[in-house]
């Protein structure tokens, strides 16, 4: 995908970290040893933000569609548990 990048950090990283850390209710912010939240933000382009719009509203249509169909189909109950727990109540 075009029209990324990343800029500068910002001179005031570490206040701008903690700002995010408790806006988001972020308390865990490391993967391991490594810091999740990036020190340079990513920048996109108008475009690149509306194609992934687009892509994420086209997916989560998807995804509604098939849950649909399978509980249509009456397919839910072969679905792997970790699944069936977080599926709606329809389809458990």
């Amino acid at each position: 995908m075009c029209g990324l990048r990343f800029a500068e950090p910002p001179p005031d990283a570490v206040g701008l970290r903690r700002e995010i850390l408790f806006a988001a209710s972020k308390w865990d912010a490391q993967v391991g040893d490594i810091d999740a939240i990036a020190t340079s933000p990513l920048v996109l382009s108008r475009a690149a933000w509306q194609r992934l719009a687009l892509d994420a509203a086209s997916l989560a249509g998807e995804v509604l569609a098939a849950e649909g169909a399978m509980e249509a189909s009456g397919t839910t109950g072969r679905m792997p548990r970790r699944l069936r727990s977080v599926a709606p109540s329809g389809a458990r």
